[in-house]
């Protein structure tokens, strides 16, 4: 019939129906300052497909693995097919992390700032954004490993801002799943963009 046939990612979160049409949740828009103190936000990131989490520059435990696998993930897309995919590390302790602050972390972890924004802002929106946009903890907590409380799943966006999925940071394999889902989510967005073409 000349149709695709591969598996599409799911689309997690809240659901309506409008007007006979299924339409998702979507991560609300969003604004902060990133590691040389410029805004970023939503508005970056229209019709990109990207990847966050939520970490914290004196985190003693799990934001350094996180960090290691996602720099892992950014050397195995480091090809021009990949150049839209974005990177995106928003800091729960924004009062201590200031954008001078990130800067120098993303320069110790050697991070890809050609593609991987660090942000920092006001953190009761951002503590919002973690649980509402996203579905994941962040927050201040007094017994949690350096005073903050946060997941540490990875999320992928897609170019519609709908989460596809959510991984494990810490863990090789699965962010080795992400790096596959990537590759599926791309090949969804060509599939129907030929679609709409033809239409």
């Amino acid at each position: 019939s000349g149709s695709h046939n591969f598996a599409r990612l799911p689309i997690f979160g809240l659901k309506d129906l409008v007007n006979g049409d299924t339409v998702y949740h979507q991560v609300p828009s969003f604004e902060f300052l990133n590691q040389d103190g410029d805004a970023f936000g939503s508005k970056d990131l229209e019709n990109k497909i990207y990847v966050v989490n939520f970490i914290f520059t004196r985190c003693p435990s799990i934001c350094p693995k996180m960090t290691g696998q996602m720099y892992w993930l950014d050397k195995k897309l480091d090809n021009p097919a990949f150049n839209d995919i974005q990177f995106i590390s928003i800091s729960v302790d924004p009062e201590y992390d200031t954008p001078n602050v990130l800067k120098n972390y993303a320069f110790e972890k050697d991070l890809n700032l050609r593609r991987w924004n660090l942000l920092s802002g006001d953190k009761r929106t951002i503590y919002r954004l973690g649980s509402d946009g996203f579905y994941l903890a962040s927050r201040e907590d007094v017994m949690a490993p350096g005073g903050f409380l946060h997941s540490e799943k990875v999320v992928l966006v897609d170019w519609e801002k709908r989460i596809r999925g959510y991984y494990d940071g810490t863990e090789v394999n699965e962010m080795n799943r992400l790096k596959d889902e990537i590759k599926v989510l791309m090949k969804e967005r060509k599939v129907e963009e030929e679609a709409k073409r033809e239409s």
